[in-house]
């Protein structure tokens, strides 16, 4: 089982390493603590993974779709 799983958090993004680590980072900036996951094997090239995931807390779900959504509009 995956952490997230275990942690019970909620998949908001999905995309490369780098927009996923804009994503957190705009997320944690709105105080939303925000988890990555890189399905890559990170020993290989994690920089060139397509299914890089952002997780959220579900409480927190409605507004970091909220922000994400701003942002890429």
């Amino acid at each position: 089982m995956k952490i997230t799983e275990q942690l019970n958090l909620v998949k908001v993004f999905t995309g490369t390493p780098w927009e996923a680590e804009i994503v957190k980072g705009l997320l944690e900036s709105a105080g939303i603590h925000a988890v990555v996951d890189d399905e890559s094997l990170e020993s290989l090239s994690p920089y060139i993974n397509q299914n890089t995931t952002v997780w959220v807390d579900p409480q927190d779900e409605g507004i970091a779709l909220e922000l994400i959504w701003r942002r890429e509009n």
